[in-house]
């Protein structure tokens, strides 16, 4: 059976995607990833295909399934979920049709599980997630870029901000309307989930002046070192470099895939972020910066990672030592495991075997072809016409430049890169023929010999 793996986000997908697909392909099956055109493909024919769902979106998963596929659902934002239970309420509205619903731990199964009546128990299954398998220190050699180290050396200090609320690239507002529209987010239509999120957007701008104010005392304190600040992806820049481009040994960028910035650090800050957990997974000191404190606001877990602290000169003195107390880091990291399967175990080679359980009996594999000139053509034309519009000003060139930062133009040479790299730290991965089939989407099979 053939598994389509759309991606929403190439920064913060790809990765964890290459490495489930091989695993995939490492039991006999081919795998179709990339952009939109994933599920355009799977539309567009009626042959059973594993299509992983990150999306909820209804209607194709029930065309999977009436096709005799099967659908996995594999959400990237598992943290999220246990923020607010609000958020669940999306597991229930494609309960139906889900065949499996992939949870990061056994704490996201517990608030899920309520969700579902208990016919539908089965369909549930702690994993962890992909992208946190390559999150372990064995994979930083994967994710050192000389091209950073050349830039700004081995002791930068890292900051990463997630205010994308009060900060959005697009204006928050502007965001809301645009998320209004779609089915599978209809909580965002609710006046008490709304007044909750532009609470939550004041507290952000609290954190993110405090973030500054930090950004800044680093900066005079270790005039020898660089502070790289790095936004959240749906960030607007101009708050970070109009008031620290007084300092020139800060940076703000936010280019690359993250985990390439983790991997050289001396040492990361953060508030409330992902990131915190990748740092902590790659063994890198961690800072927890709490200028202003609210757990209405903060992720239960990500709140308890790092050393914590609300003041500019006792983060200084942190950076400064550079360590973590011994044991800190193994006392977090049990503390994390309950809802973090990957801790304990690899998240790809239990989704790839579900997979192969799912895939026994399709006796016919369907496999597909490159688009061809027209078909390429279209795609490209899309792409120009976006590349056209995102230099508009205004909200609709904001707009435009906010999907296209998700999902940049990816080379089929770029991907090869990364399956070298991979199989370097894990050369029990099989060699694989990887297809272009259009723009930013691919097929990977199996590798062929020739006598």
């Amino acid at each position: 059976m053939l598994c389509a793996i759309p991606i929403e986000i190439s920064n913060r997908e790809l990765d964890g995607v290459l490495y489930l697909a091989l695993k995939l392909v490492q039991r006999g099956l081919p795998v179709m990833f990339g952009e939109r055109m994933v599920t355009q493909y799977v539309k567009n024919n009626n042959e059973p295909v594993l299509y992983f769902d990150i999306e909820q979106y209804v209607p194709i998963n029930r065309k999977v399934i009436a096709d005799g596929g099967a659908v996995f659902n594999l959400n990237s934002e598992g943290f999220a979920f246990l923020c607010d239970e609000k958020f669940i309420s999306i597991f229930e509205h494609i309960r139906d049709d889900v065949t499996k619903i992939f949870l990061w731990g056994k704490r996201q199964r517990e608030v899920v599980s309520r969700q579902l009546p208990d016919l539908m128990q089965d369909r549930l299954v702690v994993s962890g997630h992909p992208s946190f398998d390559m999150a372990q220190e064995r994979f930083v050699p994967y994710y050192r870029n000389e091209s950073i180290l050349q830039c700004h050396g081995e002791d930068y200090i890292l900051v990463n901000a997630n205010s994308g609320i009060f900060n959005h690239a697009m204006g928050l507002e502007n965001y809301l309307k645009m998320i209004q529209k779609m089915d599978e987010w209809q909580i965002y239509r609710d006046e008490d989930y709304l007044k909750f999120i532009r609470t939550q957007s004041e507290y952000q701008e609290k954190v993110a002046n405090g973030m500054l104010e930090l950004v800044a005392h680093l900066a005079r304190a270790f005039p020898k070192r660089h502070v790289i600040i790095r936004p959240h992806p749906t960030e607007g820049m101009d708050f970070y470099t109009k008031p620290l481009k007084r300092y020139p040994n800060v940076f703000v960028t936010n280019e690359g895939r993250v985990r390439e910035w983790i991997a050289s650090a001396r040492v990361v800050v953060h508030h409330d972020c992902t990131t915190s957990l990748e740092a902590l997974l790659m063994g890198k000191p961690v800072i927890q910066f709490r200028p202003v404190y609210d757990e209405r606001f903060n992720d239960p877990l990500l709140a308890g990672i790092g050393l914590a602290t609300g003041k500019v000169e006792e983060a200084e003195a942190i950076v400064r030592d550079g360590e973590m107390p011994v044991g800190l880091r193994e006392r977090q990291l049990a503390n994390l495991e309950p809802s973090l399967a990957n801790i304990g175990f690899v998240a790809a080679e239990m989704i790839a075997d579900q997979a192969v359980d799912v895939a026994r009996g399709v006796v016919n594999t369907w496999i597909p072809e490159p688009l061809g000139f027209w078909g390429n053509v279209k795609c490209w034309r899309k792409h120009l016409s976006k590349q056209l519009r995102a230099r508009q000003p205004g909200r609709n060139g904001r707009k435009v430049r906010y999907a296209l930062s998700k999902f940049p133009r990816l080379s089929l040479d770029a991907v090869q890169l990364r399956l070298d790299k991979l199989r370097v730290i894990e050369p029990s991965l099989p060699e694989v023929d990887v297809t272009s089939l259009t723009l930013n989407t691919f097929l990977m099979r199996p590798r062929t010999t020739m006598d």
